[in-house]
């Protein structure tokens, strides 16, 4: 009697196919999908991180380049028409011109003393030398016995102006002026002695009134001609002193002849 072959337990029941695949076969087919999706999200995972790595990366290195740009735009005064360049040159043009106000003004500031106190010494000068004019003329009028009263009254008048003067001087500032101490000191010696030689002159005259043609020299006129050789040295001095600061300030040079 025929027996049909023993089919096996795990035989497929499709048409055809005698015997299902080996159970080995199956096992590793149904394996490998799942390894292959780990590995792609695995992969996917990794990319992803990459990504944001990077972006973080960007990210900061933009936010270093935005912070060390910002700043050299602010030092926008470079520019030649930024407001704030415009703003900083006025400034310094303010400034500036501060400045040259400042020392400009100071100048004068410190010129103007100089010129106050040099003009009342030449207002003193300008006053002894119209007293000098009638001198000589008044003098040479008592040697020649002539006009007597009248020279020793022009004498006796230049005698008190340069009296005046030597009053005016006693109290004069001449702290600005370069020697100024040792100018008015000389001429102050000088309108000392050329007042004493006025009156010592005067005196003469009244003393030898009525003379004729040629007046007798006594005692008055010996003082007077000494009195005349101190005030011409005292005046030559303040002279040499004077002339460099009326040079400085525009004023009238002297010499012993002229005060």
């Amino acid at each position: 009697m025929w027996t049909p072959p023993a089919q096996d337990e795990g035989a497929s029941l499709i048409p055809g196919l005698t015997e299902g695949p080996p159970r080995g076969t199956m096992t590793g087919l149904s394996n490998k999908p799942g390894r292959y999706w780990w590995g792609v999200g695995a992969a996917a995972l990794a990319g992803v991180a990459v990504l944001v790595v990077i972006g973080v990366l960007a990210a900061t290195r933009i936010g270093h380049r935005a912070t060390g740009d910002q700043a050299p735009v602010t030092p926008a005064v470079l520019a030649p028409t930024g407001g704030i360049s415009t703003s900083n040159s006025a400034s310094a043009s303010a400034s500036a011109s501060a400045s040259a106000s400042g020392s400009g003004s100071t100048r004068p500031a410190g010129r103007q003393p100089g010129v106050a106190q040099a003009s009342v010494i030449a207002g003193y000068l300008t006053q002894s030398g119209q007293a000098r004019q009638g001198i000589g003329a008044a003098i040479s009028a008592i040697s020649r016995c002539t006009n007597i009263p009248s020279a020793v009254t022009t004498l006796e008048n230049a005698a008190d102006v340069r009296t005046r003067i030597l009053a005016g001087l006693a109290s004069a500032d001449v702290s600005a002026l370069p020697n100024g101490a040792a100018a008015v000191a000389d001429l102050s010696r000088a309108m000392q002695a050329s007042a004493d030689a006025d009156r010592h002159y005067a005196a003469w005259g009244q003393t030898i009134a009525g003379c004729r043609a040629q007046a007798p020299h006594n005692a008055e006129f010996v003082a007077a001609q000494q009195a005349d050789i101190m005030a011409t040295a005292a005046k030559q001095r303040f002279a040499d002193e004077w002339n460099p600061i009326a040079a400085r300030y525009g004023l009238a040079q002297q010499s012993a002849n002229t005060i």
